[in-house]
């Protein structure tokens, strides 16, 4: 139980504790859930943070001249608290004197990500800071009810970022338990994820029988306005408040289409969309679409009904899409590759920094409901327990894997006391998960077998952070051998199956997927004994 709930938190390492860090320009896809938060949720994370009392006197503590001024790491991340603390309260540290100047092009340092950012500092801040003359004057400017408790560990989570790894965090006690495993979206979601790209924003995702996609919003709409708001210059946290005003019962979005200027009218439906959305694809077969977004409580229970609708359906294979899914319960993930593999197969290792603590196996739990073919769709924001699913289904050869190579974020985390303030809990990294084959997905992520490429700029843990971890070269050591050990040989598939009767038609990824289902043959009981002989 200790082992799942800490891989548990490490899926909140991706979630929560980066966006609480305040971290500017992650893009929609990797804050998904947060960043479309409704107004009542981030009135309850607000409270969770009130209840700490957390205070400048914590800040003092960790950010202060004469540690700030100890080492050159120590530097780094008190520039990061600084900085990013700084752009909340739409100020931003000088890049040549210094000193705390107003943000005027928001896009200019906003949108930057930790890396990004920290290396503009790098390259043009000449002078020393003084952290406690800043910090002061920051907070005697701020306004009373922008200073809450949520400010102050942003501040932390953000030197923590750099000081430590992107994931170790601290979060208010008991927040990941009663908030982090929800299935069901907020009703004012209304079914878009969207990127921002040489700043304008573009739909990224569109929910299945969501309100956007009843509104005829597609995936590649370039964003013009919402309700006559110019979207130019608007960053994400802006966007998504004005996405997520509970006060609003709909939205007229103007949005560009190829050569078509089209006004688009959503209304808000006020529908709770679950993390687990089943629809039947057709072409030259029926074939089963599972979107799955969120390893959430239930959600193996969730996927288990799907294959059983498909069954019932007698599709001829079937999509998993992982796509922007953050990941979550470990649990889950081992339950769910046990409808595809069966029982008692490997699902993932856990493997422990400390020599003193034992490393473990995860096996799958539950017996194979679904044996037909399979692609699992993934790209640069599947992370965490989205890539070891993925991967482990890669290497006993169970499924094809389309699209990009996936995020990269192989550690988990465990809960310990915080000394300064026993309201808060320190999520510390402790080690890495690793695939059946033993090797890591930390930074490296899971290489598709058909790739897609993407015209974004990836938004991996290698782009994303100043320090990210790097496992063992050991642990990286079986990546050419992973290419004997995983999925067989598929033949190319040029004219197989055409998407119809969706308006995600112009998903690449979907087509692609549809396209290969053809050539993935139904998964044998000999096959799965010789790739589990290969991996063990």
């Amino acid at each position: 139980m200790r082992v799942l709930l800490a891989i548990f938190i490490s899926f909140l390492g991706v979630l929560l504790g980066m966006v609480l860090a305040g971290i500017g320009g992650l893009s929609a896809k990797t804050i998904y859930f947060f960043d479309q938060t409704d107004s009542s949720e981030k009135q309850k994370i607000e409270a969770y943070w009130d209840k700490t009392a957390l205070g400048f006197s914590e800040v003092s503590e960790i950010i202060n001249n004469q540690k700030c001024n100890s080492s050159a790491g120590y530097y780094k991340a008190c520039l990061a608290a600084l900085s990013q603390s700084a752009l909340l309260l739409q100020k931003q540290v000088d890049l040549q004197s210094g000193r705390l100047v107003d943000v005027v092009e928001s896009d200019y340092l906003v949108e930057k990500n930790e890396k990004d950012l920290m290396s503009l500092y790098a390259e043009n801040l000449t002078s020393r800071l003084d952290f406690e003359k800043e910090l002061q004057e920051l907070i005697q400017g701020a306004k009373k009810d922008e200073l809450k408790s949520s400010f102050y560990g942003r501040m932390i989570n953000a030197f923590l970022s750099v000081y430590a790894d992107p994931h170790t965090y601290v979060l208010p006690l008991n927040f990941y338990s009663n908030v982090g495993s929800k299935m069901d979206r907020s009703k004012f979601f209304v079914g878009i994820s969207y990127e921002k790209l040489q700043g304008d924003f573009y739909i990224r995702r569109v929910s299945k029988n969501s309100d956007a996609e009843l509104a005829g919003i597609r995936v590649g709409d370039k964003v013009l306005s919402v309700d006559s708001i110019d979207l130019k210059g608007l960053s994400y946290s802006e966007f998504s408040d004005l996405m997520t005003n509970e006060e609003k019962t709909g939205f007229v979005f103007v949005v560009q289409r190829g050569e078509q200027t089209l006004n688009l009218k959503l209304q808000r439906t006020y529908r709770q969309l679950n993390h687990v959305q089943y629809s039947l694809i057709k072409s030259n077969k029926n074939y089963a679409y599972v979107n799955f977004t969120k390893f959430g409580s239930g959600a193996c229970l969730e996927i288990a009904r799907a294959i059983q609708t498909a069954r019932e359906e007698k599709v001829g294979g079937m999509i998993l899409d992982l796509r922007d899914n953050a990941g979550g319960q470990m649990e889950q993930a081992a339950c769910i590759a046990g409808l595809f593999l069966g029982k008692n197969k490997k699902a993932y290792y856990v493997e422990y920094f400390s020599p003193e603590q034992p490393n473990e196996v995860a096996l799958t739990s539950e017996e194979q409901l679904y044996d037909g073919p399979l692609v699992v769709l993934i790209n640069s924001s599947s992370a965490s327990s989205s890539e070891l699913l993925a991967g482990a289904l890669q290497e006993y050869g169970r499924a094809l894997i389309v699209g990009e190579r996936s995020f990269g974020k192989g550690t988990f985390q465990e809960p310990e006391s915080w000394k300064l303030n026993p309201k808060v809990t320190l999520y510390k990294t402790q080690g890495f998960y690793l695939l059946p084959s033993r090797n890591s997905t930390q930074l490296r992520g899971v290489v598709p077998d058909v790739v897609i490429e993407d015209n974004e700029h990836a938004r991996r843990e290698e782009n994303l952070y100043l320090n990210p971890l790097k496992a063992e070269e050991n642990l990286y050591a079986g990546l050419a051998e992973r290419e004997k050990v995983r999925a067989y040989s598929y033949p190319a598939c040029d004219s197989v199956g055409t998407l119809k009767g969706t308006s995600n038609s112009e998903d690449s990824y979907l087509a692609t997927a549809v396209q290969h289902l053809g050539c993935v043959q139904p998964w044998s009981s000999s096959l799965a004994e010789q790739k589990a002989h290969s991996i063990n």
